[in-house]
């Protein structure tokens, strides 16, 4: 009984930590404000003056890998369950957290089979 017990614990713990489940064609937005794209969130970003603060404050945290060099970049995608691109801002900060380089990819719809 104990372990059946463990058993259906675990189980409805990593339901927990899997992907959230959207419904087919669905998209979770990428950023703090739904509203926002990613073509109109590259527009604002302005390389050399952007600071780190104004674009974690405006688009939310996004997935961020940290280098040696001071460098950082940062990556926000919606969210889909089916096999579509979906649209992606990509941002690299310098090392005093200023916008170096901004990176815009549309969604191009499902993958050819």
């Amino acid at each position: 009984m104990r372990a059946a017990s463990l058993l259906l614990a675990a189980a409805l713990l990593a339901g927990c930590a899997g992907p959230a489940m959207l419904p087919s064609g669905e998209q979770r937005p990428p950023f703090r404000d739904p509203a926002l794209s990613v073509p109109d969130a590259a527009q604002w970003l302005a390389p050399g003056r952007t600071t780190r603060q104004e674009v974690l404050e405006r688009l939310g945290p996004g997935e961020a890998v940290r280098f040696d060099t001071g460098y950082e970049v940062r990556v926000w995608r919606a969210r889909a369950r089916d096999d579509r691109t979906v649209p992606e801002l990509v941002v690299l900060f310098d090392p005093a957290g200023v916008v170096h380089k901004v990176r815009a990819r549309p969604s191009y719809g499902a993958p050819p089979r």
